[in-house]
Formats: C-alpha cells, structure tokens, sequence
C-alpha cells in the first residue's frame, strides 16, 4: 500500500510548502549549487517532483525517481524546457548508459535507503558516471552534539535510515569504487524546525 505521506510529493504545492517548514529549500539550493558545474550533464537521483530542479537550469539535467506520480508532476512543470528530462525508473535497471553523466547530485536521498539498497545503488550509479566524474553525496547525518528537536525531525522524516558519516562511509568504502573527499557539515537555517547539519561527501570515480 502506498504510504500517504508519500503522496504530498506527487503534489507540487502542497510538497513544497512542506519542504519550506521542514526542509529549507534556500539551503539546499544554495549548498548544491555550491557544488555543481553549470554546463555538466548532471543526474539528480532521487529527484521526487522536481521542487529543486530550477537550481540547475544551466545544466543538461536528468531528474530520476522510482515514484511515477512525482515525475508525472515533475515533468508537468518543466514541459517545453529542452534541457531537462525525468524519468521513473529503478536505477538498477540501468536505464542510462555507462559513463553518461559528467556528475551526479545524490541529495538527502541516502537515509531512505537499506544498506544493501545503497550498496547497488552506489553501483550503479558508478556505472553511469563518466570516469574522473564526482558523485556529490549530502545528507542529514546524526552527530554527537545534535539536540532534542533535530533528531525530533529526523523522526518526522519520511526515511527511516538516518545514519552517522562513519555509517555512510562504512558502507562506500568497502566497495572501493571511488576515491572519497573530506566531509564537510552544513547547518540548515530557514526551517521552523532545525533537522541535523547535512554532510556533503565527494566521490570521484575511479
């Protein structure tokens, strides 16, 4: 059965105003583009609906997601505009050909992920990512020093896999499929209700 929660993302209004309370999307625009090439064939995995998809509009964008009724609506929004594509699908099916993309934003979609879910699909998306390219990994991590009300949004958050950096990496490295960069932590501001810093994490393929 299709959790209810999860429809507030195939409605475009109604997601965003949950993300604006909840998520700041100020801040995860900013930081993302921080770190993105304008001009690069990008993948953003995960994309849902397409709520931070006009912060790349100077790139040749994909937007991925399992879920059909947020890419419906995603694509709804951006219909006419030639440089950006959604599609649903299951990543694993390998739906792009290897070495497509010159990076891929993986953005607060990790901590929806089981382990052995985030093993394949660090995988995959290593397959489709050009070699040299950079898979740009943020997500909300827990650490030591995390007050009440943060891990209280983690707990209102949709995916049930919150982990700490060292968690994260324990599960990349061993696959030895990408030299990994020096974590950096990024406070959110512009939510009513303060979620944990953001973690980005680089890894360059090799």
């Amino acid at each position: 059965m299709r959790n209810p929660f999860a429809k507030l993302v195939s409605i475009p209004w109604l997601w965003n105003a949950v993300q604006r309370v909840l998520g700041a999307p100020k801040f995860k625009r900013e930081l993302y583009q921080s770190k993105l090439h304008p001009g690069s064939r990008m993948l953003d995995f995960g994309c849902a609906n397409g709520h931070l998809t006009d912060a790349f509009l100077d790139f040749d964008y994909y937007g991925i997601d399992i879920d059909q009724q947020a890419i419906a609506a995603a694509k709804r929004r951006f219909d006419g505009v030639s440089n950006i594509h959604f599609l649903s699908a299951d990543i694993c099916t390998r739906p792009f050909s290897m070495n497509f993309f010159d990076e891929i934003l993986c953005a607060a979609t990790v901590h929806h992920l089981t382990d052995d879910s985030l093993k394949s699909i660090v995988r995959e998306l290593h397959y489709c990512l050009k070699s040299g390219g950079t898979l740009h990994l943020f997500d909300p991590v827990f650490q030591s020093t995390d007050r009440w009300y943060q891990r209280f949004h983690r707990a209102l958050d949709q995916g049930g896999h919150t982990r700490t950096t060292e968690e994260i990496l324990n599960i990349i490295l061993p696959l030895h499929l990408f030299d990994v960069g020096d974590p950096s932590y990024h406070r959110p501001y512009g939510a009513l209700i303060q979620d944990c810093d953001f973690v980005y994490i680089p890894l360059r393929k090799v």
